[in-house]
């Protein structure tokens, strides 16, 4: 199918880093500095095709709540696909491989791992 029909993805981490299940909560857990969603390529991969942009977002993992930076992303993902649909139309995005060596990828959290007030501000995102 990739090959027949390119398939594009939103991920809300700043790709390679934080690729995976639930990025927002994730980057809130591990202290991230920054966060912010990342318009890749689907490949076999798990989160890792080559990516077309990146947004990074305003609100800080290490001081915003999960919902605060979630809603912010929704923004962020509404701008980045109003940018790079027509490009992607006429066949010129672009198609910028990942650094596989600063690749980060998460799985389920075990919420115990972390401190309270962390977990408290990382589980109000819709998901997690």
């Amino acid at each position: 199918m990739f090959e027949i029909c390119p398939i594009i993805g939103i991920h809300e981490a700043l790709l390679p880093q934080g690729a995976g299940c639930v990025p927002l909560a994730h980057a809130i857990c591990r202290n991230f500095q920054e966060t912010g969603i990342t318009l890749f390529y689907l490949d076999s991969g798990i989160d890792t095709g080559d990516i077309i942009a990146q947004l990074k977002c305003t609100k800080s993992p290490q001081k915003f709540n999960a919902t605060e930076i979630y809603q912010e992303m929704m923004r962020l993902e509404e701008e980045i696909i109003r940018m790079y649909v027509p490009l992607l139309r006429r066949g010129v995005a672009p198609s910028i491989p990942q650094d596989m060596t600063k690749r980060s990828c998460f799985g389920k959290i075990n919420w115990n791992d972390f401190p309270s007030e962390v977990v408290s501000r990382a589980r109000v995102y819709p998901y997690a």
